[in-house]
């Protein structure tokens, strides 16, 4: 990670109170080791708890942001216009969420893996215990409370500047039903990436490559079978299709608890750690979830079948009239069929 500019500035405000007040650093933060070292520690929580995905919010009229960001990329403000014009806007939506607190908002511009991102939190204060080295005192410190983001977005420049979707994450945190955190998005411009196919496509892809992981040999005692899997693999498929029936969306922390009952939150924590950009809510798509559908019946003798709807999909299985037809069967299960008719010949 190389940082790029860095700004952070203060917003005053009492929880149960209207009255905001900002204080503006005036000059960019010196990209040192103390700089660099917050920074990798706000990236390593929020990748842990950004949990929605989306864009801009077309009206730069209400939702101005994006309008300033773009006139700073075009070289015509700075970052430290940029942030002030940040902080105005969330300071102006702070005041009308009467449950909200102040604290200090980090802008940081910085690129990973040759990409250009845009980093906005807000960050709080927390009371800690120190000791005077000199007097042996015990002294009541206050330091940045990095461990509880609850207020960030994050921009993909490339994405953004290339209209590719979804641009943008965000921290969505309730209490309760009240989604307290939803003024700062607001103050940002931020919207839901609510495409029902792509966010499907990526549930499918996350649960595979998920159960995969557990039915790794290396987990020893307690790796999963293949029937674990396959009935992780039917138990979405089931919970997918009630949320149509009952046109409810999907609750990513849900599923993950229907997923594994045992670590209930371990495919939800497999998602985020592995960069899916899967929102914690979205529509199903019938269409997609589909293809995890199991089918098992008999075919005819002692014949039993079972297969995935996807295996029709993807043509790996062929329906010809009243007959089956498995294409590319495996080596080893072409090689046990020739041994066995083999077999039954030279007897």
């Amino acid at each position: 990670m190389e940082i790029t500019e860095a700004i952070i500035h203060r917003i005053d405000k009492e929880s149960g109170s209207e009255t905001v007040q900002i204080d503006l650093r005036e000059d960019l933060l010196p990209v040192e080791a103390t700089l660099s070292q917050l920074v990798t520690e706000v990236l390593g929580i929020y990748n842990r708890v950004s949990n929605g995905y989306g864009t801009f919010d077309a009206n730069q009229v209400l939702y101005p942001f994006s309008a300033q960001l773009q006139s700073y990329y075009q070289g015509q403000a700075d970052f430290i216009q940029l942030s002030s014009i940040a902080l105005d806007l969330i300071a102006s939506k702070m005041s009308g969420q009467l449950f909200a607190t102040g604290g200090y908002v980090l802008l940081v511009r910085y690129s990973n893996m040759d990409r250009d991102w845009l980093l906005i939190g807000m960050l709080k204060m927390r009371e800690s215990t120190g000791v005077d080295q000199d007097t042996k005192e015990l002294l009541r410190l206050l330091s940045l409370d990095v461990d509880h983001l609850h207020e960030a977005a994050r921009i993909d420049i490339a994405k953004w500047q290339g209209n590719e979707h979804p641009y943008l994450s965000f921290v969505k945190k309730r209490s309760g039903k009240e989604d307290v955190t939803k003024y700062f998005r607001e103050a940002l411009g931020c919207t839901d990436y609510t495409d029902s196919k792509q966010n499907t496509v990526l549930l499918l892809e996350a649960l595979q490559a998920y159960t995969n992981t557990k039915m790794d040999p290396e987990n020893g005692d307690e790796a999963w079978p293949r029937d674990k899997a396959r009935e992780a693999r039917q138990k979405t498929f089931e919970y997918c299709q009630e949320k149509t029936r009952n046109h409810e969306e999907i609750n990513l922390e849900a599923l993950s608890g229907i997923i594994n009952d045992r670590a209930p939150d371990e495919f939800r924590s497999f998602v985020r750690d592995n960069g899916y950009q899967l929102n914690d809510e979205f529509a199903p798509h019938p269409g997609t979830y589909k293809k995890l559908q199991r089918i098992t019946g008999k075919a005819s003798g002692n014949i039993r079948v079972g297969f995935d709807v996807d295996d029709l999909v993807q043509r790996r299985i062929c329906l010809d009239g009243s007959n089956l037809i498995i294409q590319s069967a495996s080596p080893a299960l072409v090689e046990q069929i020739e041994q066995a008719l083999a077999d039954d010949d030279s007897e």
